[in-house]
Order: structure tokens, then C-alpha cells, then sequence
């Protein structure tokens, strides 16, 4: 008997110690996951979003599988959305739409702001149809929302501004569904490493020969915006460096260059912001000292106040400026005149090719809301006329940025929120049909614009075939990318079945490998693939008329078979596309001479269908 007592004894005094054991290191993985929520929520609100995934990723990835547990649901539902919001706010936004899925699966009441991010996220995946009902579901739950204001995290928006941007957002996706259901022949590349960064690069200018390459971007280990120059070696820019001549401990911006390359705008964070003009090869007046320039400086938003990824302004209040280049030194930046520079924002301008108008945009009073494009002429004493708002016609209540004046004359082209847009800003155009008098504006449609923020656009080739643009758009280096962008012969027109593409793969005599000056031709149509997901082509093989009908036939086989697998080596899903030789049986033009024979040994491309993204 005693000795059952002693047993009793001993497996009580065990199995209270076990207990205690456990909630002791239960306690000791709770404050282990609560100081893990806290690092990852610190680095959200720091706006410090790749570092801020990683640390979501990680407690998220331990919870699902079952190693530790979130206090409560609305824990785990918050730690979901803020991983979804570090997606959008980064460079890989088709990626918030697992985690916000989830968070709006735990609590689809939780809040109207849920749905308009979750139809952001849905946006980026080109989901349009439930994009929309996203953000339909947000207008729905906040009309039953007794308080003027809604309320996620950080963000407090009034419900009636819900509402109306809610609203755009529906018009924005309703209409990207059908511009990128008819691309347009453009084919897009990233400037690369050599020119890109994790942080932004934008506001690109190049030279008319082409042979130079001004641009704004961040410092590798600081957020400072520097004036930036690249020069092309063997048609590919090379490393980027700073600008000496314009470029102090803050923050400067080049925003214009003119034809000549004798004249440079500036835009300078000066007081509210004004632009300078910088000139070359003046033989009078002071030299550019560096220590004189100011420069841009951009603001960054703190998550306490409303942030919105697609309309985040760049530039912060500024001026624009123009310097001259005195024995071949850059001018000290001369302010553009008080009729220019307000007490207010301007933050981009351009000249006309004659240098005699200005047009720049400006948020001061009088407009039609936000940011508008102005312009102002140059009478004959030198001095800008008082400037004039271009209307209703190019401007909206929203914000338009980054005019730029084609060498035309005539065109113009410019980013906007305001007009029907694809997400964000995008870029369209008008023709200058008169004094202040503007053509109906134009989308420059899809594969150019995108769901972010298309920006910046400029041109100097003659059929505006060829341009550069800025653009945060998912698949980038980081940050805002510059863009360069090759509008192929017919791009004017939307793509539709049975068009035949322009690229084109020549092969010599009797070979089906790819020439080394064809691969250009289909690492182009590669790029153009892959910036028109929706598109399935066929690659058609054909020959010239020597030789037998069997060979010639097996031959285009092969050529179609080389191009088919090459494509499908760069990523281009296989159900994309179709092979199919044809031997000699169509050729371009009649196999009379030996150059037309040339031009028949060929691979080309023909739309076989279209799919609604």
C-alpha cells in the first residue's frame, strides 16, 4: 500500500511538473511570436516593405505549419493584409493576392478598404471582372457605414472620396480589359542593371543623336536624387554616373533638353519647387558653380497619412530651372521668371523645338485640380508671357505630369490619372491644332501603358517609332524603371486575329539555323510576347522554289520547329503557339531573282488568337 502511494506520488509530482514545463515554453514561444509581430510591423510602418515581407513570410510560414499559433484570428487576418499591402506598395504587386484573399476569407466584413485593395490586387493580376467586383463590394458595405470616415491600419479616407475613387477604379478596369485585349505592336525593355536600381530612376532624356542618355535617379545606399548621365557604347548604354556639374548634397532633377543640346530645364526643391534654365555654349555670364545649386528633393509619405501607390507624386513641391553653359561649362541655373514660378508646385516643363514655348505643370490656383499643364510664349524682349491653362480638353480635376512637345512640333505627350486609364498614370498624346487649341487625347494603349504608373514618355525619332518612359510596373529592377520602347510598323493599329506581325526571321540557303543577325527579330518578338500575355501566334516556315516540293516542305518545317523551341527557351508557354511549314507554296514576292529569293527563305508570325485578359 505505501508503495502505491510513494507511485501515485511520484507520477503527480511528474505530470504537474510536465504541465508546468509546457506552459512555461508555451509562454516563452508566445512572446517569441509577439516579438516577431512587432519587428514585422515596425518594419511596415518604417515603409520598409522588402525587409517587412521577409519578416511576414517567415512568422506566416512557422503558423501554417503548425509550429506556433497567433493569438486570435484577427491577429493572424491583420499580419495577412499587411503582407498584402507590402506587395502593392513594392514591385512585385500581382503577389498581394494570396495573402489579402486570405485576410478578406477570415473576416469578408472586415473593412471597404479590404475589397478596394483586394480589387488592386486582382488588377494586377489582370482579373478584371472580379477587380471589379471588389471594389463594387467596398462601395456596398460603406454606404451601410454610419461614420463619414473608414478606417485599415494607417489609412482614414473620407467615405465619400471611397467612394468616387472606387468608382475610377471600376471605369480603370472595365477599361484596361478591353485596351490589352487589343495590344498594339510595341515591343518594351528594361534598361537593366547598368541603368536601374532598387530605387527609382525616372524622367529620362536623350540626346537627338541618341549618343546620351540625363536621367534622375537614388543613390545606391541613400535616398538622395541625383542628375544622372549615360553615354551608348556599340548602341548599349553604359554604367550610369552622376552629373557632376549639376548635382550638391540634395536633391536636383533635369527635366528637359533641348534639340540643339544647348539648353537645359531644371526643376530644383526651392522654396515650394521652381524650374531653371541651364544654357551652352553662351561666351557671357557667370560660370555654373556647384555649390550654388539646389536641387529636388522628394518627400516621402509616411504610412500615417493616406497613402495610394498609383497616385504617389515623385516630386515634391518644387521649381523648374534653366542653366547656361559658359566656355563649355554649364551656366549657373537661372529661375524661369515669376509669371513661371509661383508660390506653388511646378514640377516638369519642355520647350517647343523653336524654344519659343514653354509648357510645364503647375498645381497653382485657378486650374481644373491637381497638378495641370500650363503654357506660356516668349515675346520679343525674351520674357514668358503670363501662362495660360490648356483646358478642359488635356487637363482634369486629377493630377497631369511630364508634358514633353514632340520635334514635330505638333505632338504632344503627357501622363495622367485623370483620363481613361489603364491604373495609375498613363501616358497619352494630342496634336497641337492650333493656338492652345488641342485634338481629342489619346491613350497610347497597351503594351506602353501598364496598371502602375507610366511616366515620362519622350521621343526624338522622326516617326515616333522609338521612346523611352519611366514605369514601376511588376518585373523590374526596383522602384520606378526606365523603359525603352520599339513601336513596330502598324503598332497604330490594335492587333486581331489573322494579322501578321512585323518581325520576320531570315534564313540562308538550305539552313534552318538562326542567323546571328536574325536573333534580334526574335528576342524582340519574345519581349512582345511576354508584354502581351493574351496573344497565341503562329510560327510559319517557309522556303524559296529551289529544290523538290518534299524537301522544301520538310525544310520549312524545321525552320518553324528552330523558332517554336527557341521562344518556348525564353519562357513563352508552348499553348502560345502554333508550328506549321508551308514550303514554298507563299512566298512574299515571286521567286524571280535571286534577292527575292532571299526574303522568301523566312520564318514569320500570324495572330491566331486573342484572349480578354
Amino acid at each position: 500500500m505505501r508503495r502505491f502511494f510513494y507511485t501515485l506520488t511520484i507520477l503527480f509530482w511528474l505530470s504537474t511538473n510536465v504541465c508546468f514545463l509546457t506552459a512555461q515554453e508555451n509562454t516563452t514561444i508566445a512572446k517569441q511570436v509577439q516579438l516577431k509581430l512587432k519587428r514585422a510591423e515596425k518594419l511596415f510602418d518604417n515603409e520598409q516593405f522588402p525587409q517587412a515581407i521577409d519578416a511576414y513570410r517567415e512568422l506566416l510560414g512557422t503558423v501554417a505549419s503548425g509550429q506556433v499559433e497567433l493569438p486570435n484570428k484577427e491577429t493572424e487576418l491583420n499580419a495577412h493584409l499587411r503582407l498584402g499591402l507590402c506587395y502593392l506598395y513594392g514591385t512585385n504587386q500581382s503577389l498581394a493576392l494570396q495573402p489579402l484573399k486570405y485576410a478578406h476569407q477570415l473576416n469578408p466584413d472586415y473593412s471597404p478598404l479590404l475589397d478596394f485593395h483586394l480589387g488592386d490586387a486582382f488588377v494586377y493580376n489582370r482579373k478584371y471582372h472580379k477587380a471589379v467586383q471588389s471594389y463594387q463590394s467596398g462601395i456596398d458595405k460603406s454606404r451601410g457605414i454610419k461614420s463619414k470616415y473608414l478606417e485599415l491600419i494607417h489609412d482614414r479616407v473620407s467615405k465619400e472620396d471611397f467612394i468616387k475613387v472606387s468608382n475610377k477604379r471600376i471605369k480603370e478596369a472595365n477599361f484596361a480589359k478591353k485596351l490589352i485585349g487589343n495590344p498594339l505592336q510595341a515591343s518594351i525593355y528594361n534598361l537593366g542593371p547598368k541603368i536601374n536600381t532598387a530605387n527609382n530612376e525616372y524622367a529620362p532624356i536623350v540626346s537627338n543623336d541618341n549618343s546620351m542618355l540625363i536621367f534622375t535617379g537614388s543613390n545606391e545606399n541613400s535616398e538622395q536624387e541625383d542628375v544622372l548621365i549615360s553615354h551608348t557604347k556599340e548602341r548599349k548604354w553604359e554604367a550610369k554616373e552622376p552629373w557632376q556639374h549639376f548635382n550638391s548634397k540634395h536633391h536636383e532633377s533635369a527635366v528637359f533638353l533641348s534639340l540643339d543640346g544647348n539648353r537645359l530645364l531644371i526643376y530644383q526643391d526651392f522654396g515650394n519647387g521652381n524650374l531653371y534654365e541651364s544654357q551652352l555654349n553662351i561666351d557671357t555670364g557667370p560660370k555654373y558653380n556647384e555649390s550654388s545649386i539646389t536641387s529636388v528633393k522628394k518627400t516621402r509619405k509616411r504610412r500615417s497619412k493616406k497613402r495610394n501607390k498609383r497616385t504617389n507624386k515623385t516630386r515634391s513641391q518644387g521649381m523648374v530651372s534653366s542653366s547656361q553653359k559658359t566656355k563649355q561649362a554649364w551656366s549657373k541655373p537661372k529661375s524661369l521668371g515669376r509669371r513661371i514660378n509661383s508660390k506653388h508646385r511646378e514640377t516638369s516643363g519642355c520647350l517647343s523645338p523653336d524654344g519659343n514655348t514653354l509648357y510645364f505643370t503647375s498645381d497653382r490656383p485657378g486650374g481644373l485640380g491637381g497638378l495641370d499643364i500650363y503654357m506660356a510664349k516668349k515675346d520679343k524682349k525674351g520674357r514668358w508671357s503670363k501662362p495660360v491653362n490648356l483646358g478642359p480638353k488635356v487637363n482634369t480635376p486629377y493630377d497631369e505630369e511630364a508634358p514633353f512637345v514632340h520635334p514635330d512640333g505638333t505632338t504632344l505627350y503627357f501622363s495622367s490619372v485623370g483620363h481613361n486609364s489603364i491604373g495609375g498614370f498613363d501616358i497619352f498624346k494630342v496634336t497641337i491644332t492650333g493656338e492652345n487649341d488641342y485634338s481629342e487625347v489619346e491613350n497610347l494603349g497597351f503594351p506602353i501603358n501598364s496598371q502602375a504608373n507610366d511616366m515620362y514618355f519622350v521621343s526624338n525619332d522622326k516617326n515616333h517609332r522609338i521612346a523611352y518612359f519611366s514605369s514601376d510596373r511588376s518585373g523590374g529592377v526596383g522602384g520606378k524603371d526606365l523603359y525603352r520602347v520599339i513601336m513596330n510598323s502598324g503598332s497604330k493599329k490594335p492587333l486581331a486575329k489573322g494579322d501578321l506581325l512585323s518581325f520576320r526571321v531570315f534564313f540562308k540557303y538550305k539552313e534552318a539555323n538562326i542567323p546571328k543577325k536574325s536573333l534580334p527579330a526574335v528576342e524582340a518578338l519574345a519581349s512582345f510576347m511576354k508584354n502581351n500575355p493574351g496573344l497565341t501566334i503562329e510560327v510559319g516556315g517557309h522556303t524559296d522554289n529551289v529544290g523538290t516540293r518534299k524537301n522544301n516542305h520538310l525544310l520549312s518545317q524545321q525552320r518553324a520547329e528552330v523558332v517554336y523551341q527557341w521562344l518556348v527557351s525564353k519562357g513563352i508557354d508552348e499553348k502560345r503557339l502554333v508550328k506549321k511549314g508551308y514550303g514554298s507554296k507563299s512566298p512574299v514576292i515571286p521567286n524571280e531573282t535571286h534577292y527575292a529569293r532571299i526574303l522568301n527563305r523566312r520564318t514569320d508570325f500570324r495572330v491566331v488568337a486573342l484572349r480578354q485578359q
